[in-house]
């Protein structure tokens, strides 16, 4: 058990793991590594191919979500828990209209509120949308008129969340049972299953066919769980089944523990000692992403929570400068200071991109999205986020390598899209060749091209006069043009969201490709601010941080004040040289409030002593 407090190069540690374990001649099919997203199963698989020589195929490892991981097993054994092999997974729309379906029958006969008990605690706004988030569906908008407004999206919430948090069934009442065994009963008429239903549907069948749990526990010698303090009872079960006769390897922190809406606990770590009581603990406290005093406040306020892993987090990097507390009148004023401090550190050298702002509520985004946009400050929200399909996908990637060559990532996502009978031997002699050269991809191909002979010569010719042509043609051609072109030769149509979002651009009077890529955020970094909940900016760190409307009420906003501090610490640890908590005196409706309890405890008394009466750029809050 590892207990990585936070920037301690937990990835890191996972990388080297499964590295030294194929170093050591470890049959890759022996490993299973789950993450808690595809994002950091995605970002653990690039990291592997970094550090790898050439020769190792990370395809044959298991890497990837709970989700992915369980449905492989599922699909091998599809038969055995009455499902055929083809059987679907149903998410966004195609869930969204079976809930209607049972949904409106329902409703000829009851009230929308009978589905949960008089005196149950209902799932806030809040706890809906990372629910939604966390399995992956989409944004339900589209409600139906005969129905409640968002109701279709409660229910959808309410089902996932019964699945997978136990708790949660006790606060339904017995009448929500009949919508969720109809709906469980017609997706089975549709040969379809639900993301919750694959751990549920894949532990029952290890339960059932002993047999069949037996041949995984052989075949994965090397379990490595990733975030294990945000698995639920659900998972952890999946886990301890998995494990029993395997070396299990699970690293998280009981401190970021922010999950507990879903059925996350901080006792999994307790869980975890007693299901297997051989485990040693090993405690990864050098946090290597913040300075030393946003490292001491922050470790300052998570002390003040009971019954955790004593780790005694620590800093070698600069001092830096001390985090400032910023007291407002009201929201448009903080937000307004949140803007001029912006544009001061803009002033300072630093860019939009190099700074986020963080909340706990969604509904505190709206005041700042105003303010800034006023003050012409780019941002980026998770809810502007384009999603572009697998055809989008290929073409951008062309557009990446066709404006910078040396972008290795996007041309090994187009060497052999579409197909071009360019294939894993291929691959490994334009890498090898790369790595000896110590040459791009993109030049070793050139160099390929012009110089070798034999198997898969032309292929790799033809690739890089397609290239080059289009290189040719930058200075003369908008991005419209180009990606309309190109799509013609790679016979994938005309109809699609990129070539239309093109259209648009080219209209503005936006001409360069770089503009284009930077406009649909694949280039690079984009240079925005970033504004999105705390929730949604785990795993994720930057310079400059801002942790704002932090009010009692909205931080803490829950009933457990221990869970709502582990929140504030997540996103105090996000900043590596400056972090800006903010509070304002009055909400939106001129009703009083009291900055939040968290202010006081981010400092010490020894903190506090030190630093009384520092001076900062604005009005600052009163050490008592």
């Amino acid at each position: 058990m590892i207990l990585a407090a936070p920037g301690s190069g937990k990835t890191l540690t996972l990388t080297l793991r499964i590295a030294y374990l194929l170093n050591n001649n470890t049959n890759p099919k022996n490993i299973c590594a789950v993450t808690f997203t595809k994002k950091a199963g995605d970002e653990l698989k690039k990291r592997l191919e970094s550090i790898l020589p050439i020769h190792f195929d990370i395809k044959k490892l298991t890497i990837g979500t709970f989700h992915h991981c369980a449905l492989k097993i599922l699909r091998a054994n599809a038969s055995k828990v009455g499902l055929s092999f083809d059987f679907e997974i149903v998410t966004g729309r195609r869930q969204r209209n079976v809930i209607e379906e049972v949904l409106i029958e329902y409703l000829k006969y009851n009230s929308f509120e009978d589905l949960v008990l008089d005196d149950a605690k209902l799932l806030t706004d809040e706890e809906i949308q990372c629910i939604m988030e966390d399995i992956g569906s989409e944004d339900v908008r589209n409600y139906s008129g005969t129905l409640p407004v968002g109701s279709i999206k409660y229910v959808n919430s309410v089902i996932c969340s019964a699945k997978i948090n136990k708790d949660f069934l006790r606060s339904l009442n017995s009448k929500f049972f009949q919508v969720f065994d109809k709906y469980n009963s017609k997706l089975r008429s549709i040969k379809a299953i639900d993301l919750p239903d694959i751990l549920f549907m894949a532990i029952g069948m290890f339960e059932k066919y002993p047999k069949v749990l037996e041949n995984y526990q052989r075949r994965f010698k090397y379990l490595i769980v990733d975030e294990f303090q945000d698995t639920n009872s659900t998972q952890f079960e999946f886990i301890r089944l998995l494990g029993q006769n395997s070396n299990v390897t699970v690293c998280g922190d009981d401190d970021q523990a922010i999950y507990g809406w879903r059925g996350a606990t901080v006792n999994i770590f307790e869980d975890f000692k007693q299901a297997f009581k051989s485990s040693n603990t090993i405690i990864l406290n050098q946090n290597y992403r913040s300075t030393q005093n946003i490292v001491k406040i922050c470790q300052s306020l998570i002390e003040k929570n009971p019954h955790r892993e004593s780790k005694n987090v620590f800093s070698s990097g600069e001092l830096g400068i001390i985090p400032q507390v910023f007291i407002s009148e009201n929201p448009k004023q903080e937000a307004n200071l949140v803007c001029k401090t912006i544009k001061t550190l803009i002033k300072e050298g630093w860019d939009y991109k190099d700074m986020a702002i963080l909340y706990r509520l969604h509904l505190v985004s709206t005041e700042f999205i105003i303010e800034m946009e006023k003050n012409s400050i780019p941002i980026k929200t998770k809810s502007k986020t384009i999603h572009f399909d697998k055809k989008e996908l290929g073409l951008i990637s062309y557009l990446r390598v066709i404006f910078n060559q040396n972008d290795n990532e996007a041309f090994m996502n187009i060497f052999n899209w579409p197909k071009r009978n360019l294939g894993d031997a291929a691959k490994t002699r334009l890498k090898y060749t790369a790595s000896c050269k110590n040459l791009s991809l993109y030049s070793t191909l050139e160099f390929i091209s012009s110089n070798f002979k034999g198997k898969n010569s032309k292929e790799f010719k033809e690739l890089y006069d397609l290239l080059n042509h289009y290189i040719y043609l930058i200075p003369t051609l908008n991005p419209n043009d180009l990606i309309a072109k190109l799509s013609s030769k790679l016979n994938l149509g005309q109809q699609f969201q990129l070539l239309e979002l093109s259209e648009k651009f080219t209209g503005l009077g936006k001409e360069t490709l770089n503009e284009f890529l930077q406009s649909i955020n694949v280039c690079q970094i984009p240079n925005n601010v970033t504004l999105c909940s705390i929730h949604q900016a785990k795993g994720m760190e930057w310079d400059i941080v801002f942790v704002v409307r932090v009010n009692e009420g909205i931080l803490p906003a829950g009933d457990d004040v221990n869970e709502e501090r582990r929140l504030a610490y997540v996103a105090g640890t996000r900043a590596k040289k400056r972090l800006f908590l903010t509070a304002s005196m009055n909400g939106n409706k001129g009703e009083n409030m009291l900055p939040s309890r968290f202010l006081d405890e981010f400092f010490d008394e020894d903190f506090k002593e030190k630093n009384r009466g520092m001076e900062t750029p604005s009005k600052e809050v009163k050490f008592s």
